[in-house]
């Protein structure tokens, strides 16, 4: 079961928890310094509980392009000889690189 709080992360609590690649850059714009966690039993992700003004975000998402970190929220296991080539598929990166 996925359960999320909201909690207040220092460098020391952010460097126990699983990181993503976007995890430095979140943490220079969360202006709040406030965090949710989104625990699978397996690992602990942390994402920023917002960045700030919602509207100019909304606004930038519809008039730019967006990247957006999945990664604390969920977490996926693909197997069968085809696995390979539906993630490559899914992901700009090479997935034998992995």
């Amino acid at each position: 079961m996925l359960r999320r709080r909201i909690l207040t992360a220092n460098e020391e609590t952010l460097l126990s928890v699983a990181m993503t690649p976007f995890t430095p850059r979140h943490a220079q714009l969360n202006k709040s310094s406030t965090w949710s966690d989104w625990m699978n039993g397996v690992k602990v992700y942390v994402r920023p509980a917002e960045f700030g003004n919602h509207e100019a975000a909304v606004t930038a998402m519809r008039q730019r392009a967006v990247l957006e970190d999945k990664s604390p929220l969920s977490m996926y296991f693909f197997s069968g000889p085809d696995a390979a080539a539906l993630l490559q598929r899914l992901v700009i990166r090479d997935v034998d690189a992995f």
